[in-house]
């Protein structure tokens, strides 16, 4: 996490929403806190909305005014609403489109809505709208540009309650490719990094490995604190019970309380596990 007040865009970071599992949290400036959800709130976005998007299928959306108006490192309450959980906190600079990916009966669909159909709260504790009716698993949401709705309007929706289309469907192979481009484009811009360094100082940079975190699919040796015992585990993307005899790694599913308290974090860290009590320690990343 990087301890500065501007990005790689050389936006300016106004604040921090430094967001805990209890419900509570507190806007700080400069740095961050060691909190479960940390989002930074930069100065192009200010005008924007916080997305809290819930595995149910509920969207609260905040104005981002509401928390810049809040008071430097005071704690507040009510930040999320603890009757579910979150699949996607996050901060749109502008009205976007919002992407739905899930599984119904086994097949994975998607359908797509403009923000600008989902009511601004005032109140980050909210449920929020209901923005799908489907018997589904394994909600995943994704943030798409307004730029784009012209080549995929087939599957943009003004009723929440449409069912969206089977991602195999090749009627839609258009939508499909500018779905699937467009997340190539994203994962590349994300892990694309661009330093202009001379000789010089490139020989002066220390040849360290990067440290290495924990993500939505890593195997992670833990020790429980309270009872000190260590459990195996690896993260997947689908609930299950399933034990690996054999090899001895439990499965368990990346959005269960324990997967969140550990995904980002790297070896010797402490993690709580949800609102309980019990801490895990990170021994190994496999």
């Amino acid at each position: 996490m990087e301890d500065m007040n501007t990005d790689k865009d050389h936006s300016e970071i106004l604040r921090y929403f430094n967001l805990f599992n209890s419900g509570t949290y507190i806007m700080t400036e400069g740095k961050p806190l060691e909190a479960d959800f940390v989002l930074p709130i930069k100065s192009d976005q200010r005008h924007g909305y916080l997305l809290q998007c819930y595995d149910s299928g509920h969207i609260n959306k905040v104005f981002v005014s509401i928390l810049l108006a809040r008071k430097i490192n005071k704690e507040y309450m009510n930040g999320v609403n603890l009757n579910d959980r979150l699949s996607l906190l996050t901060i749109i600079d502008s009205e976007k489109i919002i992407g739905l990916y899930f599984y119904e009966n086994g097949k994975k669909k998607f359908k797509a809505h403009l923000t600008e159909n989902i009511s601004c709260r005032e109140l980050l504790h909210l449920q929020g709208y209901k923005v799908i009716y489907n018997n589904y698993s394994r909600l995943e949401y994704k943030i798409l540009p307004l730029e784009i709705k012209g080549e995929i309007d087939r599957l943009v929706y003004q009723s929440f309650s449409a069912n969206g289309k089977p991602i195999d469907n090749d009627y839609f192979d258009r939508e499909w490719t500018v779905l699937k481009k467009f997340s190539l484009r994203e994962k590349s811009a994300a892990n694309k990094v661009e330093i202009n360094l001379s000789d010089e100082q490139k020989e002066q940079i220390p040849q360290t490995p990067l440290i290495k975190q924990i993500t939505q699919y890593s195997t992670v040796r833990l020790k429980y604190l309270k009872k000190d015992k260590e459990l195996t585990v690896h993260l997947v993307d689908y609930e299950t019970n399933e034990f690996e005899g054999l090899t001895g790694i439990q499965k368990i599913y990346n959005k269960s309380p324990l997967a969140v308290s550990i995904i980002g974090r790297t070896i010797g860290d402490t993690a709580r596990i949800g609102l309980t009590d019990h801490y895990v320690e990170i021994k190994e990343i496999l």
